[in-house]
């Protein structure tokens, strides 16, 4: 890999862009395969929220002790510190333009997974812990905020209440399983810390296991939704879901930050795209 093709992959993965956009694409899909109409402003809330928020997570974490895996990120985000905080400041300012042109009912949902968010990164509540230092919760949390943001463009349509449950299920247990690995691989790390995972409680290979069935989940409700989602898009689905299973398969001796950093964070992207490209292929 030369030096200046490494340099503009770790500046991409290590600024946020990949995981914002990894963010903004599950956002997207819902849009997609519902075929609602797309809301701009809350495409863009999402995008620089989530670049916000990842950045002041990374830079946080420049000041905190740190598992050997990620050092070598930690090293890259600590050169670029203040790039990354001219980045805060600009996902800041877009942030607030494009509240203003939210729906209440989307600012109310957005709020609470806001907090939720924030408190995870740094403590809320003076002193107090994070959300992140207590023990098996984090992975129950970034599920959740993410399944939920995929949610939110269904409030206020016509679409029935059992569609938008399925959904969220789907989008909970795609997010749930692909968290997992990554606690596989920090599993040392939070046992230092005194931390308890669902790899530390249960095991790696039962943890692997778990996630796969958290697949399998979504695939199965992708294939009950397949009247509301059309064959094409399900195919798409089924396929993303399907080289997700082989990425976690294949994640329990893998080390390096860009498996996961770029290769599992991006799989929510790498589906986005194949629901575009199926579509185009079947000319829909």
């Amino acid at each position: 890999m030369s030096n200046l093709f490494r340099k503009i992959l770790d500046f991409y993965l290590y600024s946020s862009i990949h995981i914002a956009l990894a963010a903004t694409s599950l956002v997207a899909q819902t849009y997609v395969l519902l075929e609602l109409k797309i809301d701009l402003h809350y495409i863009l809330f999402i995008f620089f929220g989530t670049l916000f928020l990842y950045i002041l997570h990374n830079v946080k974490g420049t000041e905190e002790s740190i598992p050997d895996v990620v050092r070598d990120k930690i090293v890259v985000i600590t050169k670029m510190k203040t790039l990354l905080l001219i980045l805060i400041g600009l996902s800041a300012v877009v942030l607030i333009y494009n509240f203003f042109y939210l729906k209440l009912t989307t600012i109310i949902y957005l709020s609470i997974l806001g907090f939720i968010s924030i408190w995870y990164v740094v403590p809320v509540f003076g002193k107090q812990k994070r959300l992140r230092d207590y023990s098996i919760i984090k992975i129950f949390l970034i599920a959740l905020v993410w399944a939920t943001l995929s949610f939110i463009p269904t409030l206020g349509s016509q679409i029935s209440f059992k569609l938008k449950a399925l959904l969220f299920l789907q989008n909970y247990f795609y997010i749930f399983a692909l968290t997992i690995p990554f606690d596989i691989r920090d599993c040392e790390y939070e046992k230092f810390k005194g931390l308890k995972t669902i790899p530390s409680v249960i095991g790696k290979r039962k943890s692997i296991l778990l996630s796969l069935l958290l697949l399998s989940g979504s695939v199965l409700i992708a294939f009950l939704l397949i009247d509301n989602y059309g064959s094409i898009n399900f195919i798409a689905l089924a396929t993303g879901y399907l080289l997700t299973m082989v990425a976690i398969a294949n994640s329990h001796n893998k080390t390096g930050d860009y498996y996961f950093t770029g290769l599992l964070d991006g799989m929510t992207l790498v589906i986005f795209i194949l629901i575009l490209a199926f579509k185009l292929i079947g000319g829909h």
